[in-house]
């Protein structure tokens, strides 16, 4: 009997290992769409399909002649995901789509890196970002993302009709008629209270937002905020305390060990080919946004160099700089020999995402590797030799710091030869031989980014004495002096966005923007207030500290502000207020300054002598706003509820068969099969037939018992799936990601104390204890007396009480790993006009998702031979003990439930569920699993907002 019993637990876990090994692994595409489906390569193969214009003044001209509407799509293949989606036969390449636009538009096609200017004025939210403008520039229609053919056939040929019927749209937009929008301010000069103050707030603001579970800063997407991270450790120098672990502990979250990617819980780092991807989608950084770019890369590089520095032993450290180090020489250094026609040196631009997991994924990866987008673009690359200078001070492995030092001149030598009068262009690309010639191909000038960032480059290297030191200084000074010119705002301070001669490459009226960008203001700002120390140029150092003052009254976040606190900080070190002379004596603006021609929306601004403020926009014929058209694109939240029950039905099945059910499934059996009626359980010493009649009156309770616990655990799971429903329509996702952050470990707490009272025998029969062996019973076969403890009897109402917290404790502590799914049931749900619509929707989804543990429990219960083998396991005791005097007796699958509840609990109490959760992934993958995620991925596509 021994032997069978433990035969039986042998076999039950064997049982528990085929269902996890049937339910884990699996790898996932990227929203349902097959590995290598849309690549930037197949992208590029379709691009001539359509008959793009670039975007300049000739284009709108050709626009006005043609009497159509500009189709600008603004893109970035190279990187971009969504884009090399929306560029393909399936949305944008449709052979319909592609007939209309080269009939009835002007296609424009823009490179968001290469436009960078373009793409802060056009951008409609997000990457793909499509807009429709009229001749005349005003904008008719735009969205961001692929859109369905069906929907954006409907809106181009609405379009065509709607630019026919107003003649206006065509109206010349020539410069000369620009008017453009501008608010003078007096020039200022901080105080120093107000400089301390912006110090105080960084500081404050980095501690307030990071992260103290996964390192970084805040508790959505992730993005690397490398500055912080560097001015955390440069707090940690100058006052000690807690902010080297700020740094320490979210490198630790950052990096993704071979481990990580076998599971499925690859992070922000590379630890194959090395390199930091962009972000983190989640706040545990998993899974990355899988494309490196090569500024994230070059700030963390020199803040993790600045961390090795102050602590050599740190071997974390020393993976993420080595390798993110050679990862940048191997893959993005132009290491070509120069020569009189052409030039080498600098940085390429990023890696594209390479087919995500089915490249990423891997530790043995395809020897071809990521595509790298080679143009040079000058504001990264001011970026990245600002932190090779750094680089070549501090690196702790000597051969490195010296290929650094190399890297430097030689970037450094390559930008020089690119400064004109006209600044710094944005970019240089390299062009294939044609004819025996090579070619260079340069982006467009006058953009403040692109110099501010190769100023700083520039002045941090002049900084250092070495024979490269005057001709260093003399081409921050050249581009400085530029900046001032052509950029510097003489009346109110701070450099403007943009002022390009450039002209045939915008629009009329474009080449000009006013606003002011301010990161790059506080870059320039540090920048010149550098070069001043080193050249003692107070006209450097006015321009700076009045673009700090305008700088105070703007909000930036986190990484935009690093730059202003340092320049705060060497303001106020330095002392270079106390010598400063009036702001007004030293800014005199030159002869013939270009702004004093600029014609204004409001006529009294004309008077540039006057202080007066314009904030109105330019007056636009009035014409009858385009009104989209909306077909293909209804929600499924508009449908018929028969069918969106239906679909949340499905939806709740489909997480049942996720790997999240493995936990589940045991603790479940658990607490609902593990009925002992006493009452009716037949004694050894009846007859055959009476035994019989027990046995069935025993079988009979139990599956009522079960049937019973089984509807309560339904009802409390179900309950918790409505409650979100009701909170999805009344306030949205935040609302109920607000429920899900604060009470599951208010759930955790109740399952820990839950795990402790099955133990004790509260409410359960798992423990018995007493002073004293008051009961007899009689042995089989013996006359004498057995004393036996006193036994706590089973609460029926405390058990139902236990299976509806089960219910809503395993709903909330699903809610996170089942989140592809249940985030699109619950948008379907928001998306509805009912709270009673929406409550219904995840009541389904709860009951798909609960109705097959039933089922699954009844099954196990109607079957003989799993009954006869619980049973067996429900017989193992622990050996009696006693402890001061009290008799206690231990079962065995009791504690084991105990334990269960306690573990669960605590991985919801520690936020850490669905992580544990990507460990049992290590137990393979099969193919039912591999249907599963397909199956799972169409469904989510269907699910899903057809805009998004």
């Amino acid at each position: 009997m021994f032997a069978r019993r433990h035969i039986c637990l042998l076999l039950s876990a064997f049982t528990l290992f085929l269902c996890v090994s049937a339910n884990v692994g699996g790898g996932k595409t990227h929203g349902g769409h097959e590995f290598g489906r849309y690549t930037q390569e197949k992208a590029e193969t379709l691009k001539n399909l359509i008959q793009w214009h670039e975007y300049a003044s000739s284009t709108f001209d050709l626009a006005r002649a043609e009497r159509k509407p500009l189709f600008l799509l603004l893109t970035a293949p190279s990187w971009c995901y969504w884009c090399q989606v929306y560029e393909s036969t399936d949305y944008l390449f449709h052979p319909d789509v592609v007939s209309i636009l080269n009939s009835h538009f002007i296609p424009v096609y823009i490179d968001a890196d290469k436009r960078q200017d373009l793409t802060r004025q056009y951008l409609e939210g997000g990457w793909p970002s499509t807009t429709i403008l009229a001749p005349n520039k005003q904008r008719l229609y735009g969205f961001s993302g692929p859109r369905p053919v069906a929907n954006l056939l409907s809106n181009l040929e609405k379009l065509v009709d709607y630019m026919n019927s107003n003649p206006t749209l065509l109206s010349s937009s020539e410069s000369s008629s620009t008017r453009y929008n501008y608010s003078r301010s007096s020039l200022e000069i901080p105080s120093v209270d107000d400089l301390q103050t912006v110090m105080t707030g960084y500081a404050n603001s980095l501690v307030a937002l990071y992260d103290t579970e996964y390192g970084g800063f805040g508790t959505g997407a992730k993005f690397p905020q490398a500055r912080s991270l560097e001015f955390a450790l440069e707090m940690f120098e100058l006052n000690g305390g807690e902010w080297m672990s700020i740094v320490t502990h979210t490198l630790k979250q950052q990096l993704t060990t071979q481990q990580d990617i076998l599971t499925g819980a690859y992070k922000l780092f590379d630890p194959v080919e090395g390199g930091f991807h962009r972000y983190g989608v989640n706040r545990n950084w998993t899974p990355p946004h899988y494309e490196k770019m090569l500024y994230d890369n070059a700030r963390l590089l020199k803040t993790y160099t600045h961390l090795l520095l102050l602590e050599p032993q740190n071997v974390l450290a020393q993976e993420a700089v080595n390798k993110t180090f050679d990862f940048m020489v191997k893959h993005w250094w132009d290491s070509g020999v120069s020569t009189n026609d052409m030039k080498h040196g600098g940085f390429y631009a990023c890696s594209d995402v390479s087919g995500e997991e089915a490249y990423y994924g891997r530790l043995d990866r395809p020897e071809h590797g990521a595509t790298v987008d080679k143009t040079k673009f000058a504001d990264w690359n001011g970026e990245a030799v600002a932190s090779f200078v750094y680089l070549c001070d501090s690196m702790v492995d000597e051969k490195r710091r010296v290929k650094a030092c190399e890297m430097v001149h030689t970037a450094l030598d390559f930008w020089m030869s690119e400064i004109s009068e006209n600044g710094l262009p944005h970019y240089v690309r390299d062009v294939e031989p044609q004819l025996g010639s090579s070619q260079v191909e340069r982006g467009v000038h006058g953009n403040l980014f692109d110099n501010a960032y190769m100023l700083l480059a520039f002045t941090l290297q002049s900084e250092k004495a070495t024979s490269d030191d005057d001709r260093y200084r003399a081409a921050a000074v050249r581009i400085a002096d530029y900046s001032l010119n052509e950029l510097f705002d003489f009346f109110s301070g701070g450099f403007f966005e943009r002022h390009s001669r450039d002209i045939d490459k915008y629009a009329y009226g474009d080449e000009i923007e006013l606003s002011k960008l301010g990161e790059e203001n506080a870059v320039i700002a540090y920048s010149l207030i550098k070069l001043s120390q080193l050249t003692k140029n107070n006209t450097y150092l006015a321009a700076a500290v009045t673009t700090v003052s305008n700088l105070l009254k703007d909000k930036m976040y986190l990484d935009e502000q690093y730059y202003l606190v340092k320049s705060a900080q060497v303001i106020l070190e330095s002392g270079l207020l106390a010598g400063l002379k009036p702001l007004e004596t030293v800014l005199q603006r030159p002869a013939g300054w270009w702004f004093e021609k600029l014609r204004f929306t409001t006529d009294s601004v004309n008077d540039l002598t006057s202080k007066s403020v314009s904030t109105s926009a330019e007056t636009v014929s009035p014409v009858t706003p385009y009104e989209p058209n909306n077909a293909g694109l209804s929600h499924l939240s508009e449908s018929s509820l028969i069918v969106l029950v239906l679909i949340c039905l499905l939806s709740g099945l489909l997480s049942f068969l996720s790997p999240c059910s493995l936990p589940i499934l045991p603790l479940y059996l658990s607490q609902i099969l593990d009925i002992k009626p006493k009452e009716t359980r037949p004694s050894t010493a009846a007859a055959p037939q009476q035994q019989s009649a027990q046995s069935e009156a025993a079988q009979h309770s139990v599956s009522k018992e079960v049937i019973i616990r089984s509807v309560v655990f339904l009802l409390g799971l179900n309950f918790t799936f409505t409650g979100l429903g009701a909170a999805s329509a009344a306030g949205g996702s935040m609302l109920r990601a607000y429920l899900v952050e604060y009470v599951s470990p208010i759930l955790g707490s109740a399952l820990i104390g839950l795990g402790v009272m099955t133990i004790l025998g509260i409410g359960w029969g798992g423990l018995a204890m007493g002073p004293s062996m008051s009961e007899s019973t009689t042995t089989v076969g013996s006359s004498q007396p057995v004393s036996t403890p006193n036994l706590p009897s089973s609460k029926p109402i405390v058990t139902l009480s236990r299976a509806f917290l089960l219910g809503v404790a395993f709903a909330f502590s699903w809610t996170p790993c089942v989140g592809p799914i249940l985030t699109a049931v619950i948008t379907l749900a928001a998306g509805t006009d009912s709270i009673l619509r929406s409550m219904i929707l995840l009541f389904s989804y709860g009951l798909g998702l609960s109705v097959p543990l039933v089922v699954f429990c009844l099954y196990f219960n109607s079957n003989r031979a799993i009954i006869r083998c619980l049973d067996a396991m429900n017989s193992l005791t622990l050996p009696p003990f006693s402890v001061f005097g009290f008799y206690i007796e231990l079962q065995l699958m009791t504690v084991v439930t105990g334990g269960m509840y306690i573990g669960v609990g605590y991985l919801m109490l520690s936020d850490s569920f669905a992580d544990t959760l990507q460990l049992l992934a290590l137990f393979g993958s099969t193919e039912i699993q591999q249907f599963i995620n397909w199956f799972e991925n169409t469904l989510l596509d269907w699910l899903r907002p057809a805009h998004q």
